[in-house]
């Protein structure tokens, strides 16, 4: 594993720690008026932390091929998730184009709330669904 690679993985845990412990929601509890996080803006705020990972790695070279596929990370919302799927250049760039896409490891896109849009050999690329809780 590369060194860049390795300090991209560092600053995903330390953020992800961080965001598990200090984020904030516009939920509040009735009773106590305290911040509530809900499981699924944590994901997705894991999922975002994650993307803005693998853009830095897209972005340390100069060349990506369209039929080469591209070590890069889970995109789901797990904290602890650190796996690494191929991707290639095409579904990367579907991924990006709309917001709330993500590139999970396909064991990742049975998840309540996802829906596949499309799956590949080891990894999906999912939205999360809108209509779920």
């Amino acid at each position: 594993m590369s060194y860049d690679l390795c300090r991209e993985l560092y600053i995903v845990s330390f953020w992800s720690c961080l965001l598990s412990q200090n984020t904030k929601a516009s939920i509040r509890h009735p009773a106590t008026m305290e911040v509530v996080v809900t499981t699924r803006e944590r994901a997705a705020r894991n999922s975002l932390l994650i993307r803005e990972v693998n853009e830095r790695i897209t972005g340390l070279s100069d060349s990506w091929f369209d039929g080469e596929p591209r070590e890069l990370l889970c995109e789901c919302g797990d904290g602890s998730c650190i796996e690494a799927i191929l991707v290639t250049r095409g579904d990367y760039e579907v991924a990006l184009d709309q917001p709330g896409r993500y590139l999970v490891n396909s064991d990742h896109s049975d998840e309540p709330g996802i829906r596949v849009l499309m799956k590949r050999d080891g990894y999906s690329i999912v939205e999360y669904r809108q209509d779920s809780d």
